[in-house]
Formats: structure tokens, sequence, C-alpha cells
């Protein structure tokens, strides 16, 4: 729907359309609609103009914008999409939908930067603008609880797909959540949800993604050691990455649970952990191998004594010993 001047010009983007035309759809005067022009020139859009003609929208200037989102969607398209300049958190507005549509909670939620952006464990994570992918994508999975850790597996390998196919960017796993370049993290995974307990099935589950894409202009200092990006360039557009990891993601989700073994397969084939020593954070500070992970995403230690334990939540870290 087209409530603004920018929306618009983003759904005829790169063609005019005249002043008079866009101030007649919004019930503006032609005076308002320059106005509005002028402003959204000063946040960096590039807007032609030309007499008798009207105005065109030229570029975003690596904005994000529901339009051109939406012009990217090939098999799989949200129920409800929706873009921000900033949120408090993606994760959050998510869980507000769900709570307000009971009946078919399905949507995708993005931002240029998050005011309190959340990782696991209640850390905070870091969101600074135009940098950075921040989307949580809404939806009921038909999946027995036992299977929910195959959801994060399942986002993690969606994201490695599309960075692999499209920035042409290796990258690694970290059981369970964060992908690696190297030694620095340049994504986080948090899955969120809410349960029926009388049929033991999912009422909603939320899969929040931030992607650090673009180098950051400046980085907290407690980050400076892991904070890493996936590229020091801005020749990607955003919004064509956000649909790929959603479509990624959706394509996946739609052969589960069939497709498990070749899923962890592909996940295991990615893993920064597999063959490591780890300390699992909260023990008794034993060292464990990381030896495998089983068929529900779980991730399979082993200790000096042959003992194994199979590990469905928590946080490791990798030693180098």
């Amino acid at each position: 729907m087209n409530n603004t001047v920018l929306d618009i010009l983003e759904s005829s983007f790169q063609s005019y359309i005249s002043g008079q035309e866009i101030a007649d759809t919004l019930n503006m005067t032609r005076a308002n609609v320059w106005k509005e022009i002028q402003k959204l020139k000063d946040l960096g859009y590039e807007i032609d103009s030309i007499r008798n003609r009207g105005y065109a929208l030229l570029s975003l200037n690596g904005r994000l914008s529901s339009n051109k989102m939406a012009s990217h969607f090939k098999k799989y398209t949200p129920v409800s999409l929706q873009v921000y300049d900033e949120v408090s958190s993606t994760n959050t507005l998510a869980k507000e939908y769900a709570d307000a549509n009971p009946l078919n909670p399905n949507a995708l939620i993005v931002a240029d930067t998050q005011s309190q952006g959340r990782g696991r464990r209640g850390r905070s994570f870091y969101s600074p603008s135009q940098s950075g992918i921040y989307m949580s994508i809404l939806f009921t999975p038909e999946l027995s609880l036992l299977d929910s850790q195959l959801i994060t597996i399942g986002a993690a390998v969606a994201v490695r797909r599309v960075l692999e196919s499209t920035l042409k960017v290796e990258s690694q796993i970290k059981w369970l959540n964060d992908l690696y370049i190297g030694n620095r993290k340049i994504c986080g995974i948090l899955t969120e949800g809410d349960i029926i307990l009388e049929s033991n099935t999912y009422k909603y589950l939320i899969v929040g993604i931030g992607l650090n894409l673009f180098e950051a202009q400046s980085v907290p200092k407690e980050l400076t050691s892991i904070y890493g990006s996936v590229t020091d360039t801005q020749d990607y557009d955003r919004n064509d990455i956000v649909t790929r990891i959603y479509e990624s993601f959706m394509q996946i989700l739609e052969t589960l649970p069939s497709s498990r073994l070749d899923l962890i397969d592909e996940y295991k084939s990615y893993s920064n952990v597999l063959g490591k020593k780890v300390l699992i954070v909260g023990s008794e500070d034993e060292i464990y191998d990381a030896i495998d992970i089983d068929e529900h995403g779980y991730l399979v230690v082993q200790d000096n004594h042959g003992n194994q334990k199979h590990l469905h939540s928590g946080e490791i870290s990798i030693k180098e010993l």
C-alpha cells in the first residue's frame, strides 16, 4: 500500500511520476510533495526531477525497502512484510505480531538497526545502521518439539548457502547458532517461540538473524576481538540478500523433517567445532572432545574417560590446546 511519498517513488522505481499524481494519491498539496522530496534527498535518496515528467527514485543509496524486497521474492512470500529504519528488536516485533494474529502468525520483519537487539543467554546484539541485516522470520512449523534444533540448524545453513552462492564467501558454523569467518563472528541466530501445552505443538516460532554484512563504522571496545563482517565493500543490495536468506530458509523448512540427515550432514561439513576440544560454559571446567552432531542437532561430546553427552542447549567455547 502506498501511504507515503517514498512508497510511491519506490513502487515506480527509476520511472518518473508526476508531482500532481503523487499529491492526488496522498491527498496533499504539490508544495507538500516537494517538501517531502527534499526530506528524502537529505536522507540520502537519489531522486531526479524533470519538468513536465515529475520525480524518479534513481537509487536507494543502500537503504532497505519493502517494495524492493517484495520484487525479489520468487517461490516464497511472507504474509506480512514489515521493514523499519529502527526498532527495539525485530524478534520483539515478531512476537507482538504473532500475539495479535494468532490464526496466521506468518511474517518477515526487517530493520536497518536495532536499539535492543538480543542474542542468546540475554546478551545484547550490536546492530549498527547501514551495515547489517537484522531480520526475524515468524512461522508455525509442522515439526515435533524434539526437532526444534533443526530450525536453528536450518537457518544457519540457509545463511551460509547465500553467502557462498551470492557473495562467494566461505564461512563456518559454530554449534549451535553462530557463523564465523576465521575467528571473527559474522552472524548470530536466535530462535524463540511459544508452544501449546495441550497438544504439545508449536503456537509459533521466530528465527531472528543478525548478519554483519558490511564493515561497521565503529565497534564497541568489548567486541573488537570477535566482531567481524562478511565484506569490506558495499557493492551488494541488502534487500536482495534478505530475500535470498528468507527463501533459502523456507526451502529448507519445507523439506523437514524428511531431509534431516542431509541437512545435518551439510551442517557438520561446515562445522568449526567437530574434532576440537571444547569447554561447556557453566560446567566444572572439564574439557571435552566434540565428536559428532546427532540426528536431532545435539552436539555429542566425550570426556577423557570415553563418557559421552548429547548437548541440546547451552554454550561452548573452543579450546586451543
